[in-house]
């Protein structure tokens, strides 16, 4: 209910990410939001403090080109996250977010070692619990579309404005000179 009811970001995944955490008894979770293509920002919080994750992440960067889910239940072999900085977590399954074949979030589930691994049944649940929540995931998905869409109109906007001001600025007209007549 919580979901329909907020355009927060913040708040949607959260929510959202916690939600399945539960259900699955997951250790952690966390979600990287996609615009224009490219990683844009990180919610949630990160198991560790030593957790260093970039946006430049290829795991979630492979999830979203190939628009397939992934995991691994060998972080330090897997060569998707092998550049990765993950001490301590064993486990990590990517689902790509999308609406209308457009993927514009990837979610995060991380587990500890000694705890279950995740298998393609994981996957299923979790696509099962997503497929529940088509419309939440539409309304996300065109608030976040029209969030960019308004920072992108601003700024045309302010280089249109700072255009024209200096477009005004080097029109300034000179002080006229007396037009010099000579009578003869």
């Amino acid at each position: 209910k919580s979901l329909l009811s907020t355009l927060d970001e913040g708040k949607f995944f959260r929510t959202l990410t916690s939600a399945i955490s539960k259900e699955l008894e997951i250790d952690n979770s966390f979600s990287i939001i996609i615009q224009e293509g490219r990683p844009s920002k990180i919610i949630g919080k990160l198991l560790k403090s030593e957790i260093a994750l970039s946006l430049e992440d290829k795991s979630s960067a492979h999830v979203f080109k190939t628009k397939t889910p992934y995991f691994s239940n060998n972080l330090v072999r897997d060569p998707l996250f092998i550049d990765s900085n993950r001490p301590g977590i064993e486990s990590e399954l990517i689902i790509p977010l999308g609406h209308e074949g457009e993927i514009f979030a990837t979610l995060h589930f991380q587990k500890l070692p000694a705890e279950s691994k995740f298998n393609v049944e994981t996957v299923d649940r979790v696509n099962g619990m997503l497929s529940q929540l088509k419309i939440p995931i539409a309304n996300m998905k065109l608030y976040l579309d029209t969030k960019t869409l308004n920072n992108t109109l601003l700024k045309k906007v302010d280089e249109l404005i700072k255009a024209k001001s200096k477009k005004i600025d080097q029109n300034n007209f000179p002080v006229m000179k007396e037009p010099e007549f000579s009578f003869r």
